[in-house]
């Protein structure tokens, strides 16, 4: 979802980010390959509109403000109590957005799996 060119080059985060917090993007670099930050896309969506453009401005190019909100619930990237708008997805909210979509993607393997806890 947040894309991963800048993990493992912190002169190009710094470069496109210039305030990033460090322990965010420590966080991010070791969390970027982990299920709450993956999605599935098509291969064209993936190597061509998404490629590595920024979650929060390709969510925005894709379906506008409006269709963003729910197309983020339909993807399992926020509830309906989460959505006021759609900064959190900015990469300066990874860790944010990393902790949210982690308890969203939890909550919904529980209630598909019919357990009441993991």
């Amino acid at each position: 979802m947040h894309p991963k060119k800048f993990a493992g080059d912190e002169e190009k985060l710094q470069t496109e980010y210039p305030n990033f917090d460090l322990k965010t993007y420590d966080y991010y670099c070791q969390t970027h390959n982990k299920l709450p930050n993956l999605q599935i896309l098509s291969a064209r969506l993936n190597r061509g509109d998404k490629n590595d453009k920024p979650l929060k401005l390709w969510v925005e190019k894709q379906y506008g403000e409006h269709d963003a909100v729910g197309y983020m619930i339909k993807q399992h990237i926020c509830s309906f109590d989460d959505v006021k708008d759609i900064s959190w997805l900015a990469f300066e909210n990874y860790e944010k957005f990393y902790n949210e979509r982690s308890g969203i993607i939890k909550s919904k393997l529980i209630q598909m799996l019919g357990v009441d806890s993991m």
